[in-house]
Parts: structure tokens; sequence; C-alpha cells
């Protein structure tokens, strides 16, 4: 099969299949064509779904979108969107959690460490982001290791997308 991948269809993608492959006059080819779309489909299928679940978690975290509202407004049950925010939530937590870690015991920022210690521990993702972006905008870079600093923005980066996705225009 892949000696003849190089030979069918090889100009035709997900994106112009609905005009290209009616266009293959030989039957031979056209079968080819497709299935090589078909073998695609799945992993087109499993981006979009990863994409989809990352826009639910971020929809909840708009003020007045939670896990019901979502679920109701998308025509999905609110078990599937438990299942999508938890997962992505529990690593947004666990970056955060690692970075503010690395910033309080390298005393790598002039926040107050009550400030830092409590957002370590928060459950509320957007209030550990919160925390997050104000300490690193009292940072002491010069006590990080290059691999900390670039830990710590990830984990602001990161951090700035939440914020941006929990004041979205949307309401």
């Amino acid at each position: 099969m892949d000696s003849t991948a190089d030979t069918y269809g090889t100009d035709i993608t997900l994106a112009n299949y609905a005009d290209a492959l009616p266009a293959v006059s030989d039957p031979i080819e056209r079968a080819f064509a497709c299935d090589n779309l078909l073998a695609q489909v799945p992993a087109v299928q499993r981006d979009i779904a990863e994409i989809r679940a990352e826009a639910l978690y971020a929809a909840t975290l708009r003020p007045g979108w939670d896990g019901n509202r979502v679920a109701e407004h998308f025509g999905i049950s609110p078990t599937a969107v438990s299942k999508a925010v938890a997962e992505r939530r529990g690593d947004d937590r666990t970056l955060m959690r690692t970075a503010l870690t690395t910033l309080l015991e390298t005393d790598a920022t002039a926040l107050a460490t009550r400030e830092v210690a409590a957002a370590i521990t928060a459950r509320d993702v957007t209030a550990m982001a919160r925390r997050l972006i104000a300490a690193v905008r009292h940072l002491r870079s010069d006590r990080l290791t290059p691999a900390q600093r670039a830990q710590v923005a990830r984990a602001a980066e990161r951090a700035a997308a939440l914020l941006d996705a929990a004041e979205g225009v949307h309401g």
C-alpha cells in the first residue's frame, strides 16, 4: 500500500476532497484516494475532540457559565463537560502549582509569601492564575535557573490564556 500511496491521490486532502475525489476518473485511483483520506479521519477526529474539550473547559471559566450551563447550551451531558473540565483543570493546576512552588522555594518573587503560598493550595484555577501573574510581575529572575525561568514563563503564558478565556466577550 505504501508504494501506491505516492502514486494515487497525493493532491487530495481533507480540505478539498468534495471536489477532488469525484474528479478522479480512474475508479482504482479514486478508491485508493478515498482509503487514504479515511485513514486520516481518526486523527482529525481526535484533534477536533481535544480542541472542543479545551473550549468547553474555557467556557466554564467565564462568569455564569458553570458546567450545567455549558452542557445545556451545547446539548451535551453535564458528565461530558465535567470530564473535559476535570482533566484540563487538573493539568492547569499542576502547571501553575509547580511554577508557584518554584517561585516560593527560590524566593524569586517580591510578592508576599503568604499570597504565593495561598495560591499554591487554591482550588480555583483562575485565582491561581491571577496570583501567578502577580508573582511574575514581581519576578526576581536572577534567582532562577534557565530551566526554572522557562517553566515559570510557560505557566504564566497559560495563566494569561486562562484569564483571557475567563474574561471573554461572549458572556
